[in-house]
């Protein structure tokens, strides 16, 4: 017989000691340190700086030997940062603290995300509420056989409840399952039509355009696909943004619009919920490169100096590019709870086209109530260039029907304390959140 897991509460103070910041320093430090051995360290790091200079991404991450020294170099700010983040907003922890629930990370190869995430949990308590037992020493004989039919109705009182529950579960599913692929917002449709259309056009001009869309035709074509989906470029005004009426209305009436939700292949690993897994959080991370040798140590060391067992935390992995968002990952997203897209928006926007294209498919195959949350650079790296002008890369996703805007901050620091300790400097960050709700 299967021996049933209990769900120990953590005690932040315990598993931090006085400082939650210089612990999750150690846990990356000690995760990163064969990358740390490296003779080459100071030189890889240097061709990495040299590349991110140019925007040559790919020459970044795709090369295996950077890997490790750009996580040991990248992870430990961006770690902090996010830990810091999802304390600070109660919707981004209930999703740590709802049973069960799964993290969508675009782009989290390096680990930031799940150090961040994992670190946060160790703050989280289950929705589902456990009761402490109190134990009283009760001689009465009257006494017992009362609290035995108290607890008898206790008992029938939690099975009711429970079974209200799991029909609620189940109805809000059977609903789900039912709207899943027969909605589409005008906004994505929008998106799509708008991209497809004037892109496809202006594709056979081009011929094979370089991965930045360079091109006039490209910046035409993508100047009115901003246009439709309520970005108008030809205003002075940038916050000359179309009504809901009018971003409908925007399409041509002769166009008919035909809208597929692909369907969810039955192969994609989910986790079942039950009383030993009552707070386990789902974190995938996705990238188009393999970083196992990175993640998965860092991974042990998680688990090892947080507390964190299977039973709490689970870790999946998703590789593959995120631009031609395959089945399986359009999968992942119709089943997440929330989707993160850190510092990885303004990189998917060399290829302007695609981009616009995978937010628009994204956002139609969330469901109802998931979040998104969308941090990036609040400088000129986030900068989308259109027709002559420049836009910021959120005002894209702060104007789609589809979305709601629940928490903005067009420009924030995070500063790293003082106090703490790392083999590398750490760097402050200014930078741009954005949390969405699906409607």
């Amino acid at each position: 017989m299967e021996e049933k897991k209990t769900i120990v509460l953590l005690e932040p103070k315990k598993v931090f000691g006085h400082s939650p910041d210089q612990h999750i320093l150690n846990v990356i430090k000690e995760a990163c340190q064969d990358a740390f051995n490296l003779p080459s360290f100071d030189t890889t790091l240097q061709t990495i700086k040299s590349h991110f200079f140019d925007r040559n991404y790919d020459a970044v991450f795709q090369n295996p030997a950077h890997l490790p020294v750009y996580s040991a170099r990248y992870a430990p700010s961006r770690a902090l940062c996010y830990y810091h983040m999802f304390l600070e907003h109660p919707i981004l922890m209930k999703k740590l603290e709802q049973t069960p629930s799964t993290i969508l990370c675009i782009g989290s190869g390096a680990g930031s995300e799940l150090v961040g995430i994992a670190a946060a949990m160790v703050h989280a308590t289950p929705s589902s509420k456990i009761k402490k037992s109190t134990k009283k020493n009760t001689t009465d004989p009257e006494k017992k056989k009362k609290k035995k039919k108290d607890d008898k109705k206790e008992k029938k009182k939690e099975q009711e409840e429970k079974k209200e529950e799991e029909e609620q579960v189940g109805e809000a599913e059977a609903e789900a399952a039912e709207e899943e692929g027969s909605k589409s917002t005008a906004a994505t449709v929008v998106a799509e039509v708008a991209v497809e259309s004037k892109l496809s056009t202006a594709e056979g001009k081009e011929g094979s355009s370089s991965i930045n869309g360079s091109g006039s035709n490209s910046e035409v074509a993508l100047e009115d696909g901003l246009k439709r989906m309520g970005l108008a470029t030809e205003t002075t005004d940038q916050n000359s943004i179309a009504t809901g009426s009018e971003l409908t209305n925007s399409v041509p009436s002769a166009t008919t619009i035909t809208t597929t939700t692909p369907t969810t292949p039955t192969t994609v690993n989910s986790v079942k919920a039950s009383k030993a897994n009552r707070h386990q959080v789902t974190v995938v991370m996705q990238d188009y490169v393999d970083w196992s040798p990175i993640l998965e140590p860092m991974e042990n060391v998680i688990r090892a100096r947080m507390q964190l067992g299977p039973e709490r935390l689970q870790c999946e992995t998703e590789i593959g590019n995120v631009l031609d968002l395959s089945d399986g990952l359009l999968a992942r997203v119709a089943k997440a709870d929330l989707i993160t897209f850190m510092f990885v928006l303004n990189e998917l926007f060399q290829d302007k086209k695609r981009t616009m294209l995978l937010v628009a498919r994204i956002v139609a195959a969330m469901p109802k109530g998931a979040h998104m949350l969308v941090v990036d650079s609040a400088g000129s790296f986030s900068n989308l260039q259109v027709g002559g002008r420049t836009y910021m890369v959120y005002m894209l996703l702060d104007h789609l029907k589809d979305l709601e805007v629940v928490y903005q901050d067009d420009a924030t620091w995070y500063r790293c304390p003082p106090s703490v300790t790392y083999p590398l400097k750490l760097e402050n960050m200014r930078h741009f959140i954005r949390i969405y709700k699906k409607l």
